[in-house]
């Protein structure tokens, strides 16, 4: 009560959010590490049960990673990118990747290299040449670990455009 007296959260729809998102960063930076897992634990679970919150696949991909929830990360975080490449978000859509990615070791080699290829294109698309580079070299050797030609041969378009993106035309 006392938050939304003084205007620091605000009542939108029946639900409570932070009036400005510098005040939503600058409270979760003063909360303690315990306490912040536990908070985004419990607001992952509050999402999931809304099925209104369940279509915010971003905010659910951000509290699942906050709450450590590897399975929940690698069902929120490609779902999300692959809705922002939809939507023309690309440079979210690298991100979303990343986030899956930092979280897909357990992943077969196969689920693991089809995300590295997503977001080596996500940043190819974007600019982001280095980490594009760098995930679709990844994503080209699992490929050739699990003997696909196929997705080898798309794999090393895909590193040759990057490469040619960096003005490297010989090597690409």
């Amino acid at each position: 009560d006392e938050c939304l007296s003084s205007g620091m959260l605000v009542e939108t729809n029946g639900a409570v959010q932070f009036r400005h998102e510098l005040a939503r960063l600058a409270v979760e930076k003063a909360a303690a590490p315990d306490r912040k897992l536990r908070l985004h634990r419990a607001t992952l679970a509050a999402l999931r049960a809304t099925p209104e919150a369940r279509a915010d696949l971003a905010r659910l991909a951000h509290h699942a990673e906050s709450a450590r929830d590897i399975d929940a990360v690698l069902e929120f975080a490609p779902a999300a990118g692959a809705r922002a490449a939809a939507l023309g978000a690309h440079r979210e859509a690298a991100a979303q990747y990343a986030r899956a990615l930092r979280f897909a070791d357990g992943l077969p080699l196969a689920e693991r290299a089809e995300l590295l290829a997503l977001h080596s294109v996500e940043c190819w698309i974007t600019t982001q040449d280095e980490d594009a580079l760098a995930s679709g070299r990844e994503a080209l050797d699992a490929w050739r670990q699990l003997g696909e030609p196929l997705k080898q041969a798309e794999a090393l378009a895909n590193v040759a455009r990057v490469t040619l993106n960096m003005g490297r035309p010989q090597e690409a």
